[in-house]
């Protein structure tokens, strides 16, 4: 997810636990602007149950949470040269093949 406007999307449709780091490191490289791995159940769970991988920290307690249905960031895009890191951050955008699991759906959150 971006955490810049809270924009999501699947980075895996079904995964296992086991797998979040991968799928955060694929999560991570695929938008220049911060990302982080969020997750929900599947099947059964909804967006609004994204929980962080990394800190448990729900999707819905954010202050960028669906953020992008509300206004257009400036910056907050997966497009290399639509982001502009802080000073002494340079982070490419490069979009590896998406791998598949049982489980969970990962979704990506960057800032």
């Amino acid at each position: 997810m971006r955490l810049c406007d809270g924009y999501y999307f699947p980075v895996s449709f079904s995964t296992l636990p086991n797998h979040f780091q991968r799928d955060a490191d694929q999560c991570q490289s695929q938008c220049a602007a911060p990302a982080e791995l969020y997750y929900h159940q599947n099947p059964g769970g909804a967006v609004e149950q994204m929980v962080s991988a990394s800190s448990q920290q729900p999707y819905t307690s954010l202050k960028s949470a669906w953020r992008y249905r509300k206004e257009f960031v400036q910056g907050c895009s997966c497009k290399a040269a639509e982001y502009q890191p802080p000073a002494g951050g340079d982070k490419k955008a490069e979009v590896p093949a998406a791998p598949g699991g049982p489980s969970a759906t990962a979704r990506l959150n960057t800032k």
